[in-house]
């Protein structure tokens, strides 16, 4: 049995053996419970399909099913919809074939679910985007054991616990999209949890609002940005050009003290004024170099010397 994240629906398994008890089929129950006298929905799959992982996806109305031959290695990931919360009807939205998985890890908004193999060592990961049904990351963490979506659905980790393998302990962080951002190895490493989020204060009507007035929200709050950066723009230009008037008035004061010290240096070199740019006596030198010598015969016996400097 498995509930609906809000309680909209239930899912119950129910295996069906055949008459003579020599094979096994799977029908799912789907249990409308916002409905008047909670309708029964059936979804039956063929005989020779086992159905290995099922889940429903985080605040919507799809879910998703791993099935296939239970003698394959790869296993077949159907998507279906509820259609509507009230009234509605279980429909098949795709199936993808032939994918190394054999559980699931929807996203905490929905949308993306994590498809992973943690079975033996493999620890192969592909993220999928349900609305266009594509591929957008694949990945491995060797001997990957446990997989934690982050509570805003930004980022995912997974690990390797010292409880079912003694090797490779530690974690990985990955984006949404199955984009790396830190890989940390850990001695005895057991347990990766993230900090849980307090429940929103908003209304599911207020949140509906807030979303589809998004745009004007963020033009109100950029502009509030600009005007911050600008202030703040202008103090740091004010306190530039205040340290360039202090550097300025530096310079003069030292160039009024060299003047102030000129009798000074007078004495102390017997009357020679080293400022005084006329004792001096500018010689420029010009140095040449032969940096190679080519000599070449042309056809009409004219011997020509080539020379660089």
């Amino acid at each position: 049995m498995t509930w609906h994240d809000q309680g909209h629906f239930l899912c119950v398994k129910v295996d069906k053996h055949s008459k003579s008890g020599k094979t096994l089929h799977s029908v799912f129950e789907l249990f409308r419970l916002r409905d008047k006298g909670v309708p029964i929905e059936v979804t039956e799959f063929s005989k020779d399909t086992s159905v290995l992982a099922f889940a429903w996806e985080p605040k919507g109305l799809r879910f998703a099913v791993i099935h296939g031959n239970p003698d394959s290695q790869v296993k077949d990931v159907s998507f279906y919809t509820m259609g509507t919360r009230y009234n509605g009807k279980c429909t098949l939205i795709a199936t993808l074939e032939k994918k190394a998985c054999n559980t699931l890890f929807w996203s905490p908004v929905g949308s993306i679910i994590l498809l992973a193999n943690l079975k033996g060592t493999a620890g192969q990961l592909e993220w999928i985007d349900v609305n266009v049904q594509q591929t957008i990351g694949e990945a491995e963490h060797f001997m990957c054991s446990d997989i934690e979506w982050d509570p805003t659905g930004r980022f995912v980790a997974t690990s390797v616990s010292h409880w079912r393998h003694q090797m490779e302990n530690g974690f990985i962080l990955w984006s949404s999209h199955g984009r790396e951002l830190s890989h940390e190895k850990k001695d005895k490493f057991f347990q990766l949890l993230w900090r849980p989020r307090p429940p929103s204060m908003l209304t599911d009507a207020k949140e509906k609002e807030v979303r589809k007035k998004l745009r004007d929200y963020s033009a109100k709050y950029e502009a509030e940005d600009n005007l911050l950066k600008l202030s703040l723009g202008a103090d740091l230009l004010k306190q530039r050009q205040v340290k360039h008037a202090q550097f300025e008035g530096f310079l003069r004061a030292k160039a009024d003290e060299y003047k102030q010290m000129r009798a000074k240096r007078i004495e102390l070199r017997n009357g020679v004024e080293s400022d005084n740019e006329s004792a001096y006596t500018l010689i420029e030198e010009e140095e040449r170099e032969m940096i190679e010598m080519v000599e070449e015969i042309v056809d009409d016996g004219e011997e020509i010397e080539i020379g660089g400097d």
